[in-house]
Protein backbone atom coordinates (compact mmCIF):
# COMPACT_ATOMS: atom_id res chain seq x y z
CA UNK A 1 0.00 0.00 0.00
CA UNK A 2 2.40 2.49 1.18
CA UNK A 3 4.97 1.71 -1.94
CA UNK A 4 1.71 2.45 -4.31
CA UNK A 5 0.44 5.33 -2.73
CA UNK A 6 4.44 6.78 -2.85
CA UNK A 7 4.03 6.89 -6.45
CA UNK A 8 3.03 10.54 -6.66
CA UNK A 9 5.66 11.63 -4.61
CA UNK A 10 8.40 9.33 -6.95
CA UNK A 11 7.31 11.25 -10.02
CA UNK A 12 7.17 14.64 -8.95
CA UNK A 13 10.75 14.21 -7.81
CA UNK A 14 11.85 12.35 -10.80
CA UNK A 15 9.05 14.99 -13.14
CA UNK A 16 7.48 11.97 -14.63
CA UNK A 17 4.26 13.31 -13.93
CA UNK A 18 4.86 16.44 -15.88
CA UNK A 19 4.45 14.03 -19.09
CA UNK A 20 1.17 13.58 -17.77
CA UNK A 21 -0.13 17.38 -16.85
CA UNK A 22 0.94 18.88 -19.98
CA UNK A 23 -1.82 16.49 -22.06
CA UNK A 24 -5.10 17.64 -21.68
CA UNK A 25 -5.95 16.09 -18.11
CA UNK A 26 -6.74 18.06 -15.01
CA UNK A 27 -4.91 17.81 -12.11
CA UNK A 28 -8.23 16.83 -10.33
CA UNK A 29 -8.25 14.25 -12.68
CA UNK A 30 -4.92 13.20 -11.99
CA UNK A 31 -5.79 12.70 -8.51
CA UNK A 32 -8.86 10.86 -9.03
CA UNK A 33 -7.15 8.90 -11.75
CA UNK A 34 -4.29 7.32 -9.03
CA UNK A 35 -6.58 7.27 -5.84
CA UNK A 36 -9.02 5.01 -8.02
CA UNK A 37 -6.23 2.59 -9.20
CA UNK A 38 -5.28 2.36 -5.75
CA UNK A 39 -8.55 1.38 -4.82
CA UNK A 40 -8.32 -0.97 -7.40
CA UNK A 41 -5.06 -2.65 -6.13
CA UNK A 42 -5.91 -2.61 -2.66
CA UNK A 43 -9.36 -4.24 -3.72
CA UNK A 44 -7.38 -7.10 -5.83
CA UNK A 45 -5.16 -7.51 -2.68
CA UNK A 46 -7.69 -8.20 -0.30
CA UNK A 47 -9.87 -10.11 -1.91
CA UNK A 48 -6.66 -12.45 -2.72
CA UNK A 49 -5.82 -12.62 0.89
CA UNK A 50 -9.44 -12.90 1.99
CA UNK A 51 -9.95 -16.23 -0.76
CA UNK A 52 -6.79 -17.98 1.19
CA UNK A 53 -7.96 -16.98 4.43
CA UNK A 54 -11.14 -18.81 4.19
CA UNK A 55 -9.60 -21.52 2.57
CA UNK A 56 -7.32 -21.99 5.56
CA UNK A 57 -10.46 -21.56 7.69
CA UNK A 58 -12.19 -24.17 6.09
CA UNK A 59 -9.05 -26.65 5.87
CA UNK A 60 -9.05 -26.23 9.99
CA UNK A 61 -12.28 -27.16 10.49
CA UNK A 62 -11.89 -30.31 8.22
CA UNK A 63 -11.44 -33.27 10.25
CA UNK A 64 -12.40 -32.15 13.57
CA UNK A 65 -15.16 -33.39 15.91
CA UNK A 66 -15.80 -29.60 17.53
CA UNK A 67 -15.21 -26.80 14.39
CA UNK A 68 -15.42 -23.64 15.14
CA UNK A 69 -18.02 -21.41 15.44
CA UNK A 70 -17.51 -19.61 12.21
CA UNK A 71 -19.88 -16.80 11.09
CA UNK A 72 -19.19 -16.24 7.60
CA UNK A 73 -21.32 -12.92 7.29
CA UNK A 74 -18.76 -11.46 10.45
CA UNK A 75 -15.75 -13.08 8.25
CA UNK A 76 -17.63 -10.85 5.21
CA UNK A 77 -18.17 -7.76 7.13
CA UNK A 78 -14.52 -7.86 8.57
CA UNK A 79 -12.91 -8.21 5.27
CA UNK A 80 -14.72 -5.12 4.11
CA UNK A 81 -13.89 -3.05 7.60
CA UNK A 82 -10.19 -3.81 6.60
CA UNK A 83 -10.43 -3.11 3.03
CA UNK A 84 -12.43 0.34 4.24
CA UNK A 85 -9.68 1.56 6.83
CA UNK A 86 -6.89 0.68 4.13
CA UNK A 87 -8.79 2.88 1.50
CA UNK A 88 -9.21 5.50 4.12
CA UNK A 89 -5.53 5.18 4.65
CA UNK A 90 -4.89 5.24 0.98
CA UNK A 91 -6.83 8.87 1.02
CA UNK A 92 -5.18 10.39 3.62
CA UNK A 93 -1.82 9.52 1.95
CA UNK A 94 -2.82 10.79 -1.00
CA UNK A 95 -3.36 14.17 0.68
CA UNK A 96 0.37 14.44 2.35
CA UNK A 97 1.20 13.57 -1.06
CA UNK A 98 -0.51 16.41 -2.81
CA UNK A 99 1.75 18.95 -0.59
CA UNK A 100 4.70 17.14 0.53
CA UNK A 101 8.03 18.18 -0.83
CA UNK A 102 10.13 14.56 -0.23
CA UNK A 103 8.72 11.00 -1.27
CA UNK A 104 9.68 9.95 2.13
CA UNK A 105 7.18 12.48 3.76
CA UNK A 106 3.74 11.04 2.98
CA UNK A 107 5.18 7.23 4.16
CA UNK A 108 6.41 8.76 7.83
CA UNK A 109 3.61 10.66 7.80
CA UNK A 110 0.69 7.88 7.04
CA UNK A 111 2.58 5.57 9.71
CA UNK A 112 1.99 8.40 12.16
CA UNK A 113 -1.46 8.93 11.28
CA UNK A 114 -2.13 4.59 11.51
CA UNK A 115 -0.74 4.61 15.19
CA UNK A 116 -2.77 7.31 16.36
CA UNK A 117 -6.09 6.33 14.39
CA UNK A 118 -5.80 2.85 15.77
CA UNK A 119 -5.13 4.13 19.68
CA UNK A 120 -7.32 7.24 19.87
CA UNK A 121 -10.61 5.20 21.03
CA UNK A 122 -8.49 3.28 23.28
CA UNK A 123 -6.75 5.88 25.10
CA UNK A 124 -9.92 8.10 24.96
CA UNK A 125 -11.93 5.03 26.52
CA UNK A 126 -9.60 4.93 29.21
CA UNK A 127 -9.68 8.19 30.33
CA UNK A 128 -13.31 8.34 30.20
CA UNK A 129 -13.50 5.44 32.54
CA UNK A 130 -11.63 7.46 35.07
CA UNK A 131 -9.18 4.53 35.57
CA UNK A 132 -6.42 6.59 35.37
CA UNK A 133 -4.42 6.75 39.38
CA UNK A 134 -2.91 10.11 38.48
CA UNK A 135 -5.23 13.04 37.99
CA UNK A 136 -4.58 14.14 34.27
CA UNK A 137 -4.42 17.17 32.92
CA UNK A 138 -6.57 19.03 30.89
CA UNK A 139 -4.59 20.19 28.53
CA UNK A 140 -3.63 16.31 27.34
CA UNK A 141 -7.53 15.36 27.90
CA UNK A 142 -8.07 18.05 25.01
CA UNK A 143 -5.43 16.48 22.80
CA UNK A 144 -6.74 12.98 22.85
CA UNK A 145 -10.29 14.21 21.87
CA UNK A 146 -8.77 16.61 19.28
CA UNK A 147 -7.05 14.04 18.35
CA UNK A 148 -9.98 11.46 18.22
CA UNK A 149 -12.07 13.76 15.91
CA UNK A 150 -9.03 14.92 13.73
CA UNK A 151 -7.34 11.43 12.93
CA UNK A 152 -8.90 8.85 11.30
CA UNK A 153 -10.22 6.23 14.15
CA UNK A 154 -9.57 2.69 12.52
CA UNK A 155 -10.83 1.03 15.40
CA UNK A 156 -14.16 0.99 14.01
CA UNK A 157 -13.62 -0.72 11.01
CA UNK A 158 -11.70 -3.60 12.78
CA UNK A 159 -14.52 -6.28 13.34
CA UNK A 160 -12.33 -9.21 13.95
CA UNK A 161 -13.31 -10.44 17.02
CA UNK A 162 -16.75 -10.11 16.27
CA UNK A 163 -15.61 -12.29 13.18
CA UNK A 164 -13.63 -14.94 15.44
CA UNK A 165 -16.12 -15.24 18.35
CA UNK A 166 -18.91 -14.97 16.31
CA UNK A 167 -20.65 -12.05 18.05
CA UNK A 168 -23.18 -10.23 16.63
CA UNK A 169 -22.39 -6.77 14.52
CA UNK A 170 -25.13 -4.32 15.28
CA UNK A 171 -26.41 -3.38 11.89
CA UNK A 172 -26.10 0.43 12.75
CA UNK A 173 -22.13 -0.10 13.98
CA UNK A 174 -21.66 -1.53 10.24
CA UNK A 175 -23.39 1.29 8.42
CA UNK A 176 -21.59 4.07 10.86
CA UNK A 177 -18.09 2.56 9.41
CA UNK A 178 -19.27 2.85 5.71
CA UNK A 179 -20.46 6.41 6.03
CA UNK A 180 -17.49 7.14 8.46
CA UNK A 181 -15.61 6.10 5.98
CA UNK A 182 -16.84 7.29 2.79
CA UNK A 183 -17.12 10.86 4.56
CA UNK A 184 -13.42 10.99 5.23
CA UNK A 185 -12.10 9.73 2.05
CA UNK A 186 -13.68 12.14 0.04
CA UNK A 187 -13.10 14.50 2.60
CA UNK A 188 -9.20 13.93 2.52
CA UNK A 189 -9.02 13.30 -1.69
CA UNK A 190 -11.39 16.89 -2.41
CA UNK A 191 -8.50 18.60 0.11
CA UNK A 192 -5.49 16.87 -1.78
CA UNK A 193 -7.22 18.06 -5.26
CA UNK A 194 -7.74 21.67 -3.92
CA UNK A 195 -4.02 21.73 -2.28
CA UNK A 196 -2.45 20.14 -5.75
CA UNK A 197 -3.91 22.30 -8.15
CA UNK A 198 -2.62 24.91 -5.97
CA UNK A 199 1.22 23.46 -6.07
CA UNK A 200 3.59 24.77 -8.16
CA UNK A 201 5.66 21.55 -9.46
CA UNK A 202 9.74 21.86 -10.00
Amino acid sequence: LFLGLNLISSEIDSKANHLVLVQPISRTAYIAGKFIGFVALIGITIFLLSIFASLGTLLTCVGTKHPPNISWCNFAISIIGSFEACVVLGAVTILFTSFATSSILPFLMSCLVYAIGQSTQSVLRYINSGMAKTQLAPSLKFIVKAAYYVFPNFALFDFKAQAIYALKIPAKLFALSIAYGLSYVLISIFLAIIIFEKRDLP
